[in-house]
């Protein structure tokens, strides 16, 4: 269960859970975890490596890396 919610056009909103990582979300989201520094940027966080439990991010709408 992804718990996405539509919203803002092609942007979901997650809420980041226990053990969650970018990189894993990216993947759920895209089905390519290669995209965590765009969602990074898209989101203005400086560091992703440990986002705490319960932060909301958005996901805009972004293509697979070729």
């Amino acid at each position: 269960d992804l718990r996405m919610s539509r919203g803002l056009g092609d942007v979901y909103k997650r809420q980041v859970k226990d053990g969650d990582t970018l990189a894993k979300l990216c993947y759920e989201t895209y089905g390519d975890s290669t995209l965590v520094a765009q969602v990074a940027r898209f989101n203005n966080l400086n560091g992703f490596r440990n986002i705490p439990a319960g932060t909301e991010l958005l996901f805009p709408p972004l293509r697979k890396s070729q």
